[in-house]
């Protein structure tokens, strides 16, 4: 989990620290304590970014991986009886990881929208256009 929490902070900034890099720069004290994947865990790691391909998209968010997906993925490569659920449960607290940590940022980014889980903002934007007799423009 450390190494995916890791990845979600820095992957995206990868350009950024290049340049501190090449400029000699400090680069930030999290970056550099980078986490290693624990011994065996290469292929839960690559696992969990082809599953995550699978995930569902809509309204702006992403979904969970779907349990086809991953009980696929683990019959696919030899993967049975107890082997296969503590499979799926780690690759199910990774995803729920991604997705705890993804969703915030996917959030932030709604202007003059709301999100569809919101019931009242939903009912409140609804009001709104219905007052203005157009797009709500709060």
């Amino acid at each position: 989990m450390e190494c995916l929490r890791w990845h979600l902070k820095w992957s995206p900034q990868r350009k950024h620290i290049d340049r501190l890099e090449k400029k000699g720069r400090l680069l930030p004290a999290d970056y550099l304590d980078r986490p290693l994947l624990a011994y065996g865990a290469r292929f839960l790691w690559d696992a969990f970014w082809e599953l995550t391909t699978e995930r569902p998209m809509g309204f702006g968010a992403e979904g969970r991986i779907p349990y086809t997906a991953i009980r696929l993925f683990a019959r696919d490569h030899g993967l049975v009886k107890d082997a296969a659920h503590w499979f799926r449960t780690v690759i199910r607290e990774m995803d729920a990881e991604y997705l705890g940590i993804r969703a915030p940022t996917a959030a932030s980014h709604l202007v003059n929208e709301t999100p569809m889980n919101d019931v009242k903002g939903v009912r409140g934007l609804l009001r709104r256009h219905a007052r203005k007799g157009g797009p709500a423009s709060n």
